[in-house]
């Protein structure tokens, strides 16, 4: 159950790092998603701004996806690796998962804390760099 799970989270990340590899050869130019495109906007602007997307997005994504919160993935591969008495009591609390991540969006958003971003911008930077060189943000 653990590997069928890791496989979404992981496919998002291995296509991430396949986009980056046309940057880290120099055939296309990194463009962050996060700035704007510069006044006069090339072709290349735009591959390289559609690579960025892509990359940054399906990094958010995987990422997002190993979060421990039911109904996402990482809570099957914890479950999966977990100890069978404390598997057993995850399961009975996965009914409630769409009810959990919803709290957690609300508590994010109403509080402004952005909880969130700031457990999925650190790996996300670090994946960044070591796919395209340089961070997201």
């Amino acid at each position: 159950m653990a590997w069928v799970a890791a496989a979404g989270p992981a496919s998002n990340l291995i296509l991430a790092a396949l986009l980056a590899v046309p940057i880290q050869l120099g055939w296309v130019d990194f463009r962050s998603p996060i700035f704007a495109l510069p006044d006069s906007i090339t072709s290349g602007d735009i591959v390289a701004a559609i690579f960025g997307f892509a990359i940054f997005y399906n990094i958010l994504l995987g990422l997002f996806n190993l979060l421990p919160i039911f109904p996402l993935d990482g809570s099957k591969v914890v479950m999966g690796f977990a100890p069978l008495k404390l598997s057993i009591s995850m399961a009975n609390l996965e009914r409630y998962g769409m009810l959990f991540l919803l709290m957690v969006f609300a508590i994010d958003y109403f509080s402004n804390a952005n909880l969130l971003w700031h457990v999925i911008q650190p790996p996300a930077n670090a994946i960044g760099t070591l796919f395209v060189g340089q961070r997201f943000l």
